[in-house]
This record gives C-alpha cells, sequence and structure tokens, in this order.
C-alpha cells in the first residue's frame, strides 16, 4: 500500500468517525426534543384542564354555568341541523 492509500484511508476512517459521532448526537437531541414534546403537551393538557375546572366552579358559585350549558347545547342542535 502506497503512503497516498494510507492517507486516503486514514481521511476516509476520520470522515467515518466525524459521521458516527454526528448521528450519535443529532438522535440524543432528536429523543431529549421528542420526550420535551409529550411533557410540554402533557402539561398544557392537565394546565387547561386545571383551569376549566376552576373556571366552571366559580362559574357553579355564581349559578352562571346552567347559562351556559343552555347556551352550548342550543349551539350543539344548530349545528347538527
Amino acid at each position: 500500500m502506497t503512503e497516498i492509500d494510507q492517507q486516503k484511508l486514514e481521511k476516509i476512517a476520520k470522515d467515518l468517525d466525524i459521521i458516527a459521532y454526528s448521528s450519535t448526537v443529532h438522535s440524543r437531541t432528536l429523543a431529549k426534543y421528542f420526550v420535551f414534546g409529550i411533557f410540554y403537551g402533557l402539561g398544557a393538557t392537565v394546565g387547561l384542564a386545571i383551569v376549566l375546572a376552576v373556571l366552571g366552579l366559580i362559574l357553579k358559585m355564581f349559578g352562571a354555568l346552567p347559562l351556559i350549558v343552555n347556551f352550548v347545547s342550543g349551539f350543539a342542535t344548530y349545528l347538527h341541523h
């Protein structure tokens, strides 16, 4: 094997190491942001449920909940026809 062939092989090995490292880093980043997205969506859903429950309790205390229920049911009836 000549000196030029040896240099080419070393360059190829170095390039393969860079590609392997890069794909490992990208995989970790992708996994990290995937888990972040799951927890972000879960937190937003739970947070919205808590806010709506508290809002429902407040409206129930003031007696406005039946008015809203009647409005929503009337709107749903309108959409079905």
